[in-house]
């Protein structure tokens, strides 16, 4: 086990040689993948936090993003830095517990702010399931981190996301309303994804830089 003296002389040693310190013998260098854990959980629990908009989920989303990383860092080749691959990862987690999470509506997903500007809601169903402070101040910021994203993207990928991911349509109904194949506008959902997927590790980079 290292001591606290080498796990001090750990710290100061740059993503890239924790990263190769650990691939060269994961067993003997575990210490360098904890400091890398160390390093980067914070920001990582911020970005899931961010998406997620649970606190409890972005913990659990964390735990699993770390998990990910150390099984697939012995594929790392350093094209870019650890950071955005890091990210990288962080991001298409959270995008699939998100798709995850939309097929298993529950009542803890339901987005207030979209009920507000659409129909009536029952007021007994209000006052049983209303957010509380804090839940409402994370949605409002998942909304708006969400938001500034999709301003981003091209008209196209824009309505895509909205139309499945916000709106919950079919691909059936989504390529009759836009004239378009059944095929072709699968394709155009997962590119407006990768769009935005891209789009959101950008604003996390920024954001923990």
């Amino acid at each position: 086990m290292a001591s606290n003296s080498q796990q001090h002389d750990l710290s100061q040693l740059s993503d890239d040689t924790l990263v190769q310190l650990f691939v060269s013998d994961p067993q003997r260098n575990a210490k360098a993948f904890e400091v890398l854990v160390e390093r980067y959980q914070g920001k990582v629990f911020g970005l899931s936090l961010r998406m997620m908009g649970s606190r409890e989920e972005a913990e659990d989303q964390a735990q699993e993003i770390f998990v990910k990383v150390y099984r697939s860092l012995a594929r790392f080749e350093g094209r870019s830095r650890f950071s955005t691959w890091l990210y990288r990862i962080a991001v298409n987690a959270c995008l699939d517990a998100i798709e995850k999470r939309r097929r298993r509506p529950q009542a803890a997903d339901i987005e207030w702010g979209d009920l507000a500007e659409t129909e009536p809601v029952d007021s007994e169903l209000l006052s049983r399931h209303a957010p509380t402070p804090e839940q409402a101040y994370l949605h409002k910021e998942q909304s708006s981190v969400v938001h500034s994203a999709l301003s981003k993207l091209e008209e196209s990928h824009r309505q895509a996301i909205v139309q499945r991911e916000l709106q919950g349509l079919s691909y059936q109904d989504m390529a009759a309303n836009t004239r378009i194949g059944l095929s072709a506008m699968k394709m155009r959902v997962h590119r407006a994804r990768k769009a935005l997927a891209s789009v959101l590790q950008q604003q996390a980079q920024l954001g923990m830089a």
